[in-house]
């Protein structure tokens, strides 16, 4: 900023917030969204400008805030679209989806992850795509589609099996340990929650770690276990 390179020093803001935001620093984080988002208009780095949307929709994402965060990736997506950035594009895209998900609007969700897939194997980006698969395929499964969940989450398996991402695979195994759970498999739905905890516990992701405790709890009750699962 004191040498007048506002482009990065933009870049800078959006940084410093999302470490904010990482550090569950939520309302600071915001502030200096708002610094950035304001520095981009008046100086004019249209770049810039969807990546602040992007980032302050993640923040409001994991608040629970649906209505900012929806607004924030729609225009985020809108805005890539037009810069011509269509990875990105696709990722905003992925993550909108994402937020419909949380609120169970399926539908929108199931055609936006489609769309995100179709882009990411149009770009051949492995890791984005194994992604949007895992989630079209949870998707699919709350929509009671079984069989076509369990298509989506093979690829989405072996693609991130290929590329060495365990916390991948287990997102794969929490949807699969859904499944199971839905179709009355207590054993093979426990085996699955139980792998995909640890995972998420070694690595410190403690909201997916919280989800598979829940699954497993659920699972134990459905095997008539009622005290193991009281302890979850």
């Amino acid at each position: 900023a004191r040498v007048a390179d506002h482009e990065h020093s933009i870049m800078a803001d959006i940084g410093l917030a999302d470490t904010l935001t990482s550090m569950g620093e939520f309302e600071e984080a915001l502030l200096i969204y708002a610094r950035a988002r304001m520095r981009v208009a008046t100086h004019g780095f249209p770049v810039l400008e969807a990546m602040v949307d992007e980032s302050a929709a993640l923040l409001h994402l994991a608040r629970g805030e649906y209505r900012e965060a929806l607004g924030g990736f729609e225009r985020s997506r809108h805005g890539y679209e037009r810069l011509g950035m269509p990875q990105r594009q696709a990722i905003a895209e992925m993550q909108l989806a994402d937020a419909y998900l949380e609120l169970r609007l399926l539908p929108e969700a199931l055609t936006l992850y489609e769309q995100a897939v179709g882009r990411f194997e149009a770009l051949d980006a492995p890791d984005e795509l194994a992604w949007a698969l895992a989630q079209h395929g949870r998707t699919q499964a709350l929509q009671a589609r079984p069989q076509r969940a369990a298509e989506s989450l093979r690829r989405a398996a072996d693609l991130f099996r290929s590329h060495d991402t365990p916390v991948g695979e287990a997102a794969v195994a929490l949807t699969r340990a859904e499944l199971a759970l839905s179709a009355g498999d207590s054993d093979e739905a426990l085996k699955l929650a139980r792998s995909a905890a640890a995972c998420f516990s070694a690595v410190g992701m403690a909201q997916r770690h919280a989800r598979a405790e829940v699954l497993c709890a659920r699972a134990m009750l459905l095997g008539g276990h009622n005290e193991a699962a009281a302890a979850c």
